[in-house]
């Protein structure tokens, strides 16, 4: 045999790659990009199973799965590799990913990132942010920067996502974009707002096309292409035409916070990442009623002496509710700046009435309750909402 197989690839992994191989700006030299490279990425969920699934198939050399939550039935419309509830999420890729490709190595991470354990990211070449909470995007953006690691992060909503690459070729970070967290009642994730599972996978696909794209533009034949994607975002919409487009970024800020020559952020302080991004605190002055509370006030209902309200929006409204309350939307409560403009909102008569307000999980009816009490009416807020009226009182009304 006169064939020389002397280039770093095994027999079968010319079968395994060939076709992405033939592909001019990868061939042998890229593949070997692919195979010599190290990647980390961060959640196992719906971004991250797409985006882990196509690195794994396309060779990824050193692949490594961060994620300390298990699988649950609600996952499982997006998170397409997941099939076993209770499962850790980074241990049930692993499973799928040594039979996808078992020529890579895995490294698979079940805890969860923190300041105290970020020296796991030292070692690979790019990070992948799949995560879905804001705290957890600015620790991996900081310790990035801190490692000069570049960042490949993705979001999705309802019907659209985002996705850039960050801290790379003198690019901006994620705290150039977002100097500051948003407040919890403007951070909105998937758990209440929804989302789409095929559009989280078109995000998490994009990602791994990004990685191998970074990777590649590290081979000397692909040197004078354009960089695409420096200092710009990819946006997805799935009713907007055009679907995908690309639009300009904020660059590289000189007063940012941990990237810039003087920054202030110098050290992973557990301090910069405790803030709050969901749940909302109740007020000392309003009165909430537990959901037993509430099945007592169902069982003597009295429409000319009770008003029940479900703040949640009309789409979840029309999923479920229960018997007697009325749909009104905690946006359009909130948004009523005088009382002439909430009366509009609620039936005659409300101010004489005992008001009850409910919503998914309590946190918009506090909200709601304390537009309610301000103005002059007596209200209280159901702790828990309709995710305790379902632990507590009745376990056949739906959870989603």
């Amino acid at each position: 045999m006169n064939s020389d197989l002397s280039s770093g690839l095994e027999l079968d992994e010319y079968s395994r790659y060939g076709r992405q191989m033939l592909v001019p700006e990868i061939g042998l030299e890229g593949q070997l990009s692919f195979k010599e490279s190290k990647v980390i990425v961060i959640g196992a969920g719906g971004l991250g199973c797409p985006c882990i699934a196509y690195l794994a198939g396309a060779g990824i050399g050193q692949l490594a799965i961060v994620d300390p939550d298990v699988v649950e039935t609600s996952n499982l419309h997006r998170q397409v590799l997941h099939s076993e509830e209770g499962l850790n999420k980074a241990e049930s890729l692993r499973r799928f990913v040594s039979k996808l490709n078992p020529k890579i190595a895995l490294d698979i991470y079940t805890c969860r990132l923190t300041t105290s354990n970020a020296s796991i990211i030292s070692k690979y070449d790019i990070v992948v942010d799949c995560t879905d909470n804001v705290a957890a995007r600015y620790l991996i953006n900081d310790i990035c920067v801190l490692m000069n690691k570049p960042l490949v992060t993705a979001s999705a909503l309802r019907l659209e996502g985002q996705l850039t690459i960050l801290n790379y070729k003198n690019g901006p970070c994620y705290r150039c974009l977002f100097p500051r967290p948003p407040a919890p009642e403007l951070s909105t994730k998937c758990a209440e707002s929804g989302v789409l599972g095929s559009v989280v996978g078109v995000l998490g696909t994009l990602q791994a096309s990004q990685v191998l794209k970074l990777l590649l533009n590290n081979c000397p034949k692909n040197s004078n292409k354009d960089d695409a994607y420096q200092d710009s975002m990819i946006l997805f919409s799935l009713f907007k035409f055009p679907q995908i487009k690309q639009v300009r970024i904020r660059p590289k800020q000189k007063d940012c916070q941990i990237c810039s020559a003087d920054p202030l952020i110098k050290t992973l302080d557990p301090s910069n990442y405790e803030f709050p991004v969901c749940a909302i605190p109740s007020p000392a002055n309003i009165q909430r009623i537990k959901a037993e509370e509430l099945k007592n006030i169902q069982n003597s209902y009295n429409e000319n002496e009770t008003l029940l309200i479900d703040c949640r929006e009309p789409t979840q409204f029309g999923l479920c509710s229960l018997k007697n309350f009325l749909n009104i939307p905690y946006a359009a409560i909130q948004k009523a700046r005088t009382k002439e403009e909430l009366k509009d909102l609620l039936p005659s008569n409300a101010e004489t009435k005992d008001i009850i307000v409910i919503c998914r999980r309590g946190n918009d009816s506090i909200l709601a309750t304390e537009k309610l009490q301000d103005f002059g009416y007596k209200v209280k807020d159901v702790a828990g909402g309709l995710l305790s009226y379902s632990n507590d009182v009745d376990h056949t009304f739906p959870i989603y």
